[in-house]
């Protein structure tokens, strides 16, 4: 090739590269503004929030890896920006990692989720025939409720035992016909992951779940101890986590703001499940219920929800999966619904009219929930 048109073309890919380069760095930095902006806002609405409804909450929001928010807001204080974690009662939050070990096994080609529960737990009833994983996963079973057992007897804490007391006790309705909640459902789960395992469902999953991505403050309780009833709370006001932490964490599910993210991220990176089994988590099977997530769309997109409370907190999670938004909210109180918190903040991330609350103190807030 002549030099001269060696030159050239060397010169029209250095202006190339350039304009490449200051266009990635207008595109970063517009980005870049645009995060602090919407942290900004988000800030603002959360200070404004908890002043007028008096709580105090633990929010992290992030956009991928770029982390937006992160901090304690409560009443009459500046934000607390602070990496210490508290370890909080996380309620039915907890059942995504039970459908996870389900779904890591479903992988390993150990149990099949469109298949009978009865192909995995030995001496379940034959009207139960119709039951699949998926229904206990969606808890559209139909399976009958567990009683809570009166003051002073034993709780069912073996197979033979919830058994016995559901023994001769119809369906009550078709199972995948409609949503119900029902802790049968997942104590069934907890025997299939047993037998189809190998070991103890707490062992596999804190082993092949936790200890595999991390999550050091984070301990799945043993069966005999999960709650049959969301528990009052244990904490008076003004005491800290810490003060009563070991109380209420025994027989709770026990996370952090920061395991919970570094949950969310393994998620997001495959590392966790397969991205078919991502796909089958958070995909809606009856009712907006997915793998241990509800599935909805706002804000012209998919988001995965979850919503808890237990022990002295309230907790919601909103991951927007499709654009690898992961908003995570703790309110210091089990009378506090943070759903339409999570919601708010989502609506400023992407812009939308916000709040979709002024249930509490007259602005955006969560709402109280009714005691039980």
């Amino acid at each position: 090739m002549p030099r001269n048109r060696t030159n050239l073309t060397s010169r029209i890919l250095s202006k190339s590269s350039l304009i490449i380069t200051l266009l990635a760095g207008a595109l970063f930095s517009g980005q870049l503004a645009r995060s602090e902006d919407q942290a900004s806002r988000i800030n603002q609405y959360l200070n404004t929030s908890v002043a007028k409804g008096q709580f105090r909450v633990n929010v992290l929001v992030a956009h991928g890896d770029l982390m937006l928010i992160r901090g304690e807001y409560s009443p009459g204080r500046q934000v607390i920006k602070s990496d210490e974690e508290y370890r909080v009662p996380i309620g039915t939050i907890a059942e995504q990692f039970l459908a996870t070990a389900v779904l890591k096994l479903e992988q390993q080609g150990k149990v099949r989720i469109d298949a009978p529960i009865c192909v995995y737990v030995a001496g379940c009833p034959s009207e139960w025939k119709d039951v699949k994983v998926v229904h206990l996963l969606t808890h559209t079973s139909g399976l009958p409720s567990l009683k809570p057992s009166s003051s002073g007897q034993k709780e069912a804490g073996t197979l033979r035992d919830l058994l016995v007391a559901v023994n001769g006790t119809s369906l009550e309705f078709k199972p995948g016909s409609r949503f119900k909640y029902n802790a049968l459902d997942d104590a069934m789960l907890h025997f299939a992951v047993d037998r189809v395992s190998g070991r103890p469902t707490k062992d596999y999953i804190e082993t092949e779940i936790f200890h595999a991505q991390g999550m050091t403050d984070t301990e799945y309780p043993v069966f005999e101890n999960l709650p049959a009833k969301v528990q009052k709370s244990y904490l008076q006001d003004g005491e800290s986590w810490r003060m009563r932490e070991s109380q209420f964490c025994e027989d709770n599910l026990c996370s952090t703001v920061g395991d919970l993210y570094r949950w969310e991220r393994a998620l997001a990176g495959g590392t966790v499940v397969s991205r078919d089994s991502l796909h089958e988590m958070f995909t809606p099977y009856r009712d907006g219920r997915g793998l241990g997530w509800k599935i909805n769309k706002e804000f012209d997109r998919r988001v995965a929800v979850q919503n808890g409370r237990a022990g002295g907190a309230s907790v919601s999670i909103r991951l927007y999966p499709d654009d690898d938004i992961c908003i995570i909210l703790v309110a210091h109180s089990d009378d506090i619904d943070p759903a339409p918190l999570t919601h708010d903040i989502g609506a400023i991330v992407f812009g939308k009219s916000y709040p979709v609350s002024t249930n509490v103190g007259g602005s955006s807030t969560g709402q109280r929930f009714t005691k039980d």
